[in-house]
């Protein structure tokens, strides 16, 4: 998977961006290689013998939970159902030497890694989503054994029942909108000048054409939020995410989800269209994705390795 397309997957697992969770865990092991190149004196000092030893790898399974499901028949490739009552977790039970409490962190900032379990958690919830109503969670939900599953459907049953009444027939859209820079001033303008008052009148000149610029791109954005807002059933305006994130040029100006009736997905693609065509001279760029899984919509977060 090239590492635009493990962007794309971001916005979809577990309620967090998974560009965010790679560009940190990347930032972390720079960070622990220069601690280590600070420290390898002092630590070459150090009695081996007297370092605890490693924590041993835990022993047997444990139950990955993808998503939860009114209960019924589905059936997916190398899962099967815990049911609860009216309710249901797709799992697949997963040695706890690689997504035990420790392994799991360790693994987590392996990038190779990252990308393969978010490959196959994003595949379950695809197959998932297209037959049924789901409730998404966080990658890499682990629980201990059934029971613990069996306990965790119970305990947030109200809720989870109630996200799944709401987000019957729905599913999420991403739209994103980047703005390219001004461009700038000419210097024809300033012919005539000394060098000291064309570098001021150039200097304000840009700082002018940045502040109309940015008006402008405000007012795109709001209108466009507006307009495809009326198309959904609810909207939320995420955090803007950088250009290291993004890896593009241009920056972030709109994130924005919505949760989005089946029947009005044409509606909806449609309007985002038009809206892509009438801002495109403005120099904002729309970027539409989706249908995902309604991570952001679900309301509440069923916390993992109880």
């Amino acid at each position: 998977m090239r590492e635009a397309d493990l962007r794309a997957l971001a916005a979809r697992l577990a309620g967090e961006d998974v560009d965010a969770v790679v560009a940190q865990a990347r930032e972390d092991a720079r960070a622990r290689a220069r601690k280590l190149l600070a420290d390898a004196f002092t630590d070459a000092l150090l009695d081996a013998a007297a370092a605890p030893p490693p924590a041993p790898a835990e022993e047997g399974r444990g139950w990955y939970v993808f998503c939860v499901v009114r209960d019924g028949t589905l059936e997916l490739p190398g899962t099967e159902l815990v049911r609860e009552g009216e309710l249901a977790a797709v799992v697949t039970r997963v040695p706890l030497a690689e997504y035990g409490e420790a392994a799991l962190r360790e693994n987590l900032e392996d990038i190779g890694w990252l990308e393969d379990a978010a490959r196959r958690h994003e595949a379950v919830l695809d197959q998932a989503l297209a037959v049924t109503t789901v409730i998404p969670m966080r990658l890499c939900t682990i629980y201990r054994d059934e029971t613990a599953v069996r306990q965790m459907l119970a305990g947030e049953h109200d809720g989870l029942a109630a996200a799944l009444d709401r987000l019957a027939g729905h599913t999420e859209w991403g739209v994103k909108a980047f703005a390219r820079a001004p461009d700038d001033v000419g210097t024809e303008r300033f012919a005539g000048l000394s060098e000291g008052e064309a570098y001021l009148a150039r200097k304000r000149a840009r700082r002018d054409a940045r502040e109309h610029a940015d008006e402008l791109v405000r007012a795109c954005v709001e209108d466009a939020h507006a307009r495809i807002s009326e198309l959904a059933a609810e909207a939320l305006v995420n955090p803007l995410q950088s250009r290291e994130l993004t890896g593009r040029a241009e920056a972030m100006v709109h994130n924005g989800v919505y949760l989005v009736e089946d029947g009005a997905t044409d509606a909806f693609r449609a309007a985002v269209d038009e809206l892509r065509r009438e801002n495109g001279e403005l120099g904002v760029e729309l970027e539409l994705t989706g249908p995902w899984p309604p991570y952001n919509f679900v309301g509440r977060s069923v916390e993992a390795a109880r």
